[in-house]
């Protein structure tokens, strides 16, 4: 509710005006420059990091200004939407005229086709809402790029044809289920119509750009993609140096979900694969308390904080033990050590580091393996950022869904993957004895 600063006016004035230099530049002229847009849609904060795959090797994280930054890191934008309902008009940041929207993601994940504003154009949903907070905010990272390409890039703007791709993460759980899906892609797709346009974005242009996008106006199965936010995650472990090939643990614990990946890094045929045997995504996130707080106003039942230290439990034991038992029975780290990449904004959460602490120490009493390791995913030094090492973990999905189609690592999904539970023969059936004979 504070008063936007100056500071930040002049900030979205330049990149407003860089953007549409842009939309306005002949964007067939020129050589073929490809340009990758990782992009992690959070649920507090949101984060981009451009890569060009074709370059020196550099990419660089988006620069927000402080005004708009989740917890003072230089490369998180605040999720949040506000709506001036006298215009109709939506926009990034505030005024006395506007009323935020904010719980984007998790409305779109858990109530998708709830109404959150009205207009005279109709209703908008979180699917709606979701499409212009993205594209909004694609429109500044396009003007910031359009701003710096040449001291990024050696050359001229004007002088190259981008060739886009932009990769959203998603929950490994969601890319499983087609109906999620499917909303995913039509959000991406009528958020990126929405980018390639500078007029006032309304609610008329919002239905406008979901009617396009949704009838094929939009082809972006070519150069969207949607990615487990997982695979983003291990890849850039993975070349960093950090770690070998093998089986691991994610645990993502972000501001409103947990998400739960177990998952073989493997090298085969010199082509890196990442195979997901279980992924789980719940609403146990760091804000879980709070709702905890508001569930029991309106509850015949009360819950405690046991019963929350339990869900979380469950959440993060039961993926690795059906893993265990009948995806990769076979692995090493059941009987030696067993390595847990742990990330995520809400990862400082008291309660979750509990939780894990708990499950931990059960897991080592009541198992074969030996150890458990906590691993710290470390900034690549190819990445051009203004935050701290111990800082970098909340970019580290958007740095991994910032490279390549063609360099990212080939994914099974866990529907793709059979259970390898040994199958005990009854050979009983087939023995004739001496009786029958």
């Amino acid at each position: 509710e504070e008063t936007i600063d100056q500071k930040a006016i002049e900030f979205l004035n330049h990149l407003t005006a860089d953007f549409s230099n842009y939309v306005r530049s002949d964007k067939t002229k020129g050589h073929n420059f490809y340009i990758t847009i990782g992009f992690d849609f959070g649920t507090s904060s949101s984060k981009i990091v451009i890569n060009a795959p074709y370059g020196d090797g550099r990419s660089f994280a988006f620069n927000v200004p402080q005004y708009f930054q989740m917890d003072n890191h230089p490369h998180l934008w605040k999720s949040i939407l506000t709506h001036r309902q006298s215009s109709d008009t939506f926009h990034l940041f505030p005024d006395s005229n506007s009323f935020q929207i904010g719980d984007l993601k998790t409305s779109l994940m858990g109530a998708p086709n709830k109404i959150l504003t009205r207009s005279v154009s109709g209703q908008l949903t979180a699917e709606h809402l979701c499409s212009a907070f993205i594209g909004l905010l694609l429109r500044l990272v396009k003007g910031w790029l359009w701003k710096n390409f040449k001291k990024f890039f050696g050359i001229d703007a004007y002088n190259a044809k981008i060739i886009w791709e932009a990769n959203f993460g998603l929950p490994a759980a969601t890319l499983d289920k087609t109906p999620e899906l499917k909303r995913f892609e039509l959000v991406t797709a009528s958020a990126w119509l929405i980018s390639e346009t500078s007029d006032d974005l309304t609610s008329s242009g919002i239905l406008a750009a979901f009617k396009n996008a949704a009838g094929g106006g939009c082809d972006f199965h070519e150069f969207i993609n949607l990615r487990p936010e997982v695979a983003a995650e291990a890849i850039g472990l993975l070349r960093s140096n950090m770690a070998d090939f093998g089986t691991y643990v994610l645990i993502d614990i972000g501001a409103s979900t947990l998400d739960i990946c177990v998952f073989n890094y493997v090298d085969s045929d010199e082509i890196e694969r990442q195979v997901l045997f279980v992924a789980e995504v719940s609403l146990l996130g760091a804000e879980c308390y709070r709702w905890l707080i508001e569930l029991n106003k309106g509850s015949d039942r009360r819950f405690s904080e046991d019963d929350l230290h339990l869900a979380i439990r469950e959440a993060i034991g039961t993926p690795i033990v059906y893993t265990k038992q009948d995806k990769n029975p076979l692995s090493k780290v059941w009987t030696e050590t067993l390595p847990i990449i742990l990330a995520g904004g809400g990862r400082a959460s008291e309660l979750h580091e509990l939780c894990i602490a708990a499950f931990k120490s059960d897991w080592l009493k009541h198992t074969k393996t030996e150890e458990i390791s906590i691993i710290e995913p470390t900034a690549p030094t190819s990445l051009m950022t203004s935050c701290a090492q111990n800082e970098y973990h909340r970019l580290s999905v958007a740095w991994g869904l910032s490279i390549n189609e063609n360099d990212f690592v080939k994914i099974d999904l866990p529907k793709e993957v059979p259970e390898q539970t040994k199958k005990v023969v009854d050979y009983s059936v087939n023995f004739i004895s001496k009786d029958v004979m």
